[in-house]
């Protein structure tokens, strides 16, 4: 019965979560309330706060979703001995391409990039993204750090600077796809820009 329970508070909490994405993305996040998301999930305002603190814990789970997969694959990547810097390429384009193959995905990515205001409210969801940035950095230093000490980039230059543009354009990438999204150039179009990114810096 315990475990029956349990399994029952998960479904319910990811259906909360599925309903967030869907609100956010239809109303932003300033605009959006618990009543909305209950509405959607079927559930009461009750069950939410039951799940989560307020609607900044809710946001802060929806971007878990998408965000701790990739987490997990840089930390596995570091650990590993291969060619550093092809293996970051292949993360970065094979994180493209599962993007734009799952449409709930670009639904956070377009949140996270678009659909909330920088207002007080917002604080705490500004505050983490910082953070999150912050550490997708640090995992891309980490990994040119590897490389530069296999020799595959050379001495002089500036991880750290490198780990930064690295980041800024894959963001970039993101956005110009997210705002495309529904035209007709094909996918390889970015992945295609990924990969003369890495030519033109790391000549791979």
């Amino acid at each position: 019965m315990v475990r029956r329970k349990k399994e029952d508070a998960l479904v319910t909490r990811s259906k909360i979560i599925d309903a967030a994405e869907d609100v956010f993305y239809e109303k932003g996040f300033s605009l959006s309330t618990l009543q909305d998301i209950a509405d959607i999930a079927g559930v009461t305002r009750g069950a939410i706060y039951w799940h989560f603190k307020d609607k900044n814990e809710l946001f802060h789970a929806i971007c878990e979703r998408v965000i701790t997969p990739v987490e997990e694959t840089f930390a596995k990547s570091i650990k590993e001995d291969t060619a550093i810097v092809k293996t970051l390429k292949n993360i970065c384009i094979n994180n493209f391409k599962d993007v734009a193959l799952n449409e709930r995905k670009q639904k956070v990515l377009s949140i996270m990039l678009f659909k909330y205001e920088y207002v007080s409210e917002a604080e705490l969801v500004f505050k983490r993204e910082k953070d999150g940035k912050a550490k997708f950095v640090k995992y891309i230093a980490a990994l040119l750090k590897k490389a530069q000490e296999k020799g595959e980039i050379g001495k002089s230059e500036d991880i750290e600077m490198l780990a930064y543009c690295l980041h800024v354009f894959i963001m970039g990438i993101y956005k110009d796809f997210l705002i495309n999204v529904n035209e007709d150039s094909p996918k390889e179009h970015w992945v295609n820009l990924i990969e003369l990114f890495f030519y033109k810096n790391f000549s791979i």
